[in-house]
């Protein structure tokens, strides 16, 4: 047996061939070789943060990440008469996600579900400063989702609100609705064929509010709606009235249209009810 070739096992014609053929392909281009390297692939992100950004980037994540938002802005949440704290409603929805996870997709059909209007037809509604009148929640979380989905997930939960200069005029009928119900007054219902019928604030802004979606579902114009949904019953030819402190009555229509565009007092002028 003969001495072992100092050069190694690559001197033998097998391994020369296949050493010639390598450097010929990599010849063959126009970039100089490049040598693969095998990695491990990278870690994935924990479920709150997301590939781009930090971002939420599905769909339960970015129902999270909407939920934590509200607990954090410290906002004022409205649902009827009652109101909720930041915390309260972030819980709120975080039950409607529980409760209703088979039938929720998407974040946005998260919103349309978490915000549902209630039984008295008046949506659940955000106050986002003392001075500006709250705002459908509905429209305050799409704004917010928006927001995330144009990669602006780090602005603060107040800049939706801040850019907006002009309110839907369905937020003027809104306000009117909220007059009515905080007055505490007594409505006169006129009836065919019989006295009329005395309902609080509350019962009468739910009626308005009821009539409003179901026969005037296009009106969005706060004096359209006072001279056509809150003037007097359907197919009833008299006003409904409102009981002033005095004990007279006048007409809701011109009670309402002296508060369609004055800021709200701190105590109505409707005598409160009995």
């Amino acid at each position: 047996m003969g001495p072992r070739d100092p050069r190694g096992p690559l001197s033998s014609p097998l391994c020369a061939a296949a050493a010639a053929v390598l450097t010929a392909a990599a010849g063959c281009g126009d970039h100089a070789p490049k040598t693969l390297v095998a990695r491990e692939p990278p870690l994935s992100p924990p479920p709150s943060v997301s590939r781009a950004g930090g971002a939420p980037r599905s769909e339960p994540e970015k129902i999270d990440w909407l939920c934590r938002q509200v607990e954090a802005s410290g906002y004022v949440f409205l649902r009827g008469r009652r109101s909720m704290t930041a915390g309260e409603f972030a819980d709120r929805m975080r039950e409607v996600h529980r409760t209703h996870r088979d039938e929720i997709r998407t974040a946005r059909e998260f919103i349309e579900r978490v915000g549902r209007p209630g039984a008295d037809g008046r949506p659940i509604r955000v106050r986002t400063t003392a001075s500006a009148p709250p705002i459908d929640v509905r429209t305050y979380l799409h704004d917010r989702l928006d927001d995330l989905e144009r990669g602006g997930a780090e602005t603060s939960p107040t800049a939706d609100t801040a850019r907006r200069t002009a309110r839907p005029p369905e937020d003027a009928i809104a306000r009117l609705l909220d007059r009515i119900e905080d007055s505490g007054a007594t409505f006169l219902v006129p009836q065919r064929g019989g006295p009329p019928r005395h309902l609080d604030a509350a019962s009468f802004a739910a009626l308005l509010a009821k009539k409003w979606r179901f026969l005037g579902a296009d009106i969005d114009d706060p004096q359209t709606f006072i001279d056509e949904i809150a003037s007097e019953p359907y197919a009833v030819f008299a006003p409904y009235e409102v009981v002033l402190p005095d004990g007279t009555t006048r007409p809701v229509a011109s009670w309402l249209r002296g508060r369609a565009s004055t800021p709200a007092p701190t105590h109505d002028h409707a005598a409160p009810r009995p």
